[in-house]
């Protein structure tokens, strides 16, 4: 079991966590692409304008949520959105800040929000609030040595590798 199972099941109370959930969050942070596959081209411009570390450009940046270039480009969209002193709590060492639902919800845009809950069978409210407590620790755990780690680290640690 992986990372985002583990998390996932924590958030829940050691229910079961619903599989459309699983693949929302492994869109966000996987780019959409959950087989080993390579994300779909990264957007280096949109992703350089905003890095939380060196290594930010990497990993792509956009704009839906499985085009958000993974993990990369989702800290690049929240920090652009006004998140950055709680995306940078999340990649360093020390207590992570936490996010509000409803600003998560405008720095991922309504229409990907919509997206994200009617994939996992959520109302909006319900995915905003899981979105918000899972994902400052998912962050913090899979960036643990301070910097953002490739697509190919995501999933590895995502799965457990």
């Amino acid at each position: 079991m992986g990372l985002l199972d583990d998390t996932l099941k924590q958030l829940s109370q050691g229910g079961n966590v619903s599989q459309p959930l699983l693949v929302v969050f492994q869109e966000l942070l996987m780019g959409g692409q959950q087989d080993g596959q390579q994300a779909a081209a990264p957007r280096q411009q949109q992703a350089e304008a905003v890095q939380p570390k060196p290594n930010a450009a990497q990993q792509g940046g956009g704009a839906g949520a499985g085009e958000l270039g993974g993990l990369g480009g989702l800290l690049a969209q929240l920090q652009q959105a006004g998140l950055d002193d709680a995306v940078r709590s999340w990649i360093g060492r020390g207590e992570n800040k936490p996010v509000q639902p409803d600003a998560l919800g405008k720095a991922l845009g309504k229409e990907n929000i919509e997206q994200m809950a009617d994939k996992a069978g959520f109302n909006v409210n319900d995915l905003l609030a899981q979105l918000s407590k899972a994902l400052p620790g998912i962050i913090d755990q899979l960036t643990h040595d301070g910097r953002i780690p490739s697509q190919q680290e995501v999933r590895q640690r995502l799965k457990g590798q």
